[in-house]
């Protein structure tokens, strides 16, 4: 799949929701606030999305598919509940629970990055490479799960009512996700280097 249309369905999902969340911000609808249809439509989008990049690559996008789950089950808590926190605190717990399971791996010495990955890269990469990546990658959820959950702190001290925090704080968790994205790719740029060395000496050879 074009890298484009594979970020765009990544990240459409949540450009959508931030902007649905500002145009219906105040609005009252039949299914209720403008915000929780916002939030029905971001449920829906997320599940799409999964579904095209399952059709169009044939396999199974875990992170995408962990997150549209989370997604569906803190928003549906969110509506049934009306406190915007559950779906706030969503990134927080993906983000920590994916630092604990490739940390946990790296702990008893398996990579699970290598072992998800390994097989479809065109040459060979040092065991080494491959566990400071998988160490940067934990680094960057920390990262992203403290920096959400400052957002988080900061919407609810917020003197606004819960029925319109999910409109600043969509826009402001933009930037986290982002950033994550960002940090990711450059965290993952020394594998090119590997896999430039490796090429080279295959041509050679």
């Amino acid at each position: 799949m074009n890298p484009m249309l594979k970020n765009a369905l990544e990240l459409g999902p949540i450009l959508i929701w931030v902007v649905l969340n500002w145009l219906l911000k105040g609005v009252d609808t039949n299914l209720g606030s403008g915000q929780t249809l916002a939030l029905i439509i971001f449920i829906g989008l997320s599940v799409v999305a999964v579904a095209w990049l399952w059709l169009a690559e044939r396999k199974t996008p875990w992170l995408p598919l962990v997150s549209a789950i989370l997604i569906t089950f803190f928003g549906v808590l969110t509506i049934v509940t009306g406190d915007p926190n559950f779906i706030m605190a969503k990134p927080t717990i993906m983000w920590l629970g994916l630092a604990g399971v490739f940390g946990g791996f790296l702990i008893v010495g398996r990579n699970l990055f290598q072992l998800l990955l390994a097989e479809r890269m065109p040459g060979e990469i040092p065991d080494a490479a491959w566990n400071s990546m998988a160490w940067r990658y934990v680094g960057i959820f920390v990262i992203g799960a403290i920096a959400n959950e400052g957002l988080r702190f900061y919407i609810n001290s917020m003197d606004i009512p819960a029925d319109k925090m999910l409109d600043p704080y969509g826009r402001l968790k933009l930037f986290i996700v982002v950033g994550v994205m960002v940090l990711s790719v450059i965290s993952a740029l020394p594998l090119g280097r590997y896999l430039a060395e490796s090429q080279d000496e295959q041509d050679k050879a």
